[in-house]
């Protein structure tokens, strides 16, 4: 199957990143287009060092000619302008990442024939350990279901879901990378503050976050009971958490889910 990338920035570059490593789909069919095709270029360096045999479109109709399958990957108000430039008779299988850009939107600004999907994933990808839902628009099929979780799987856990909970999504993991990266600098912040030099206060934050979802992941134990496990009475870890219930971390963390699907739903509606 030949694949396009249309708008090739950060999500766009990890998402290749991850489907090549996938090895689901070779370099050769892969075709990637951006505004200008000394964009793409640029955007590519690297990948284009190691997979010569990515090809850059030259233009939108090229792309479009060329590909069963796109990613949809620009920013949500170039969305339009590349709708309106598929050809009419052209059906491919059309993924979109876009946050507030709804099912119902990309349906009627692209052609009617052509098969749309919404998806939303995030920036792990690129090491091949991202999350990503999707939901189907009216006309893809249940062969479009599989081409997605095909072309998705090997770069992370990939959900089908209902449209009405994608901005739920974009509030845990699509913008959740970053408050983990947050947890991370903090935590490292908090080594150095007790005398620990900067490399290994990062490395131990860094793993032990890993390895504390990788627990919550391969136990199935709820998050709770893992944590009461680590609480010692009278311990260290227990006088910790108490004092990040006071200062409300797990309050914040809910807020912040909250406010980041919100602005996702205002999106929808500019």
């Amino acid at each position: 199957m030949k694949l396009g990338i249309i708008g090739f920035g950060r999500m766009g570059s990890a998402l290749l990143y991850g489907i090549l490593k996938g090895k689901i789909i070779k370099a050769n069919e892969v075709q990637i287009y951006d505004t200008s095709k000394e964009s793409a270029k640029e955007s590519a360096k690297e990948i284009l060092k190691k997979e010569k045999k990515i090809q850059i479109a030259s233009s939108l109709k090229e792309i479009f000619e060329n590909c069963e399958a796109l990613l949809l990957c620009v920013k949500p108000d170039k969305i339009p302008e590349i709708l309106k430039s598929i050809p009419k008779q052209n059906s491919s299988l059309l993924i979109s990442i876009a946050a507030g850009i709804t099912l119902a939107q990309l349906e009627k600004l692209a052609p009617k024939q052509t098969r749309i999907v919404r998806a939303m994933p995030n920036t792990p990808f690129l090491v091949n350990e991202g999350a990503c839902a999707f939901s189907l628009g009216k006309t893809a099929t249940e062969k479009d279901k599989k081409t997605v979780k095909d072309i998705l799987s090997p770069c992370g856990l990939v959900l089908e879901i209902g449209e009405k909970q994608m901005n739920a999504v974009i509030g845990v993991s699509g913008s959740g990378p970053a408050y983990i990266y947050m947890l991370i600098e903090a935590l490292a912040d908090g080594g150095v503050k007790m005398g620990l030099p900067r490399k290994e206060a990062i490395q131990l934050a860094t793993q032990t976050v890993y390895g504390a979802a990788e627990m919550v992941k391969q136990t199935g134990k709820h998050p709770a009971e893992l944590k009461d496990m680590v609480c010692s009475p009278a311990g260290t870890t227990i006088a910790a958490v108490s004092h990040l219930e006071n200062k409300n971390f797990r309050a914040s963390c809910i807020q912040a889910v909250e406010i980041a699907a919100k602005r996702a739903s205002e999106m929808e509606k500019l």
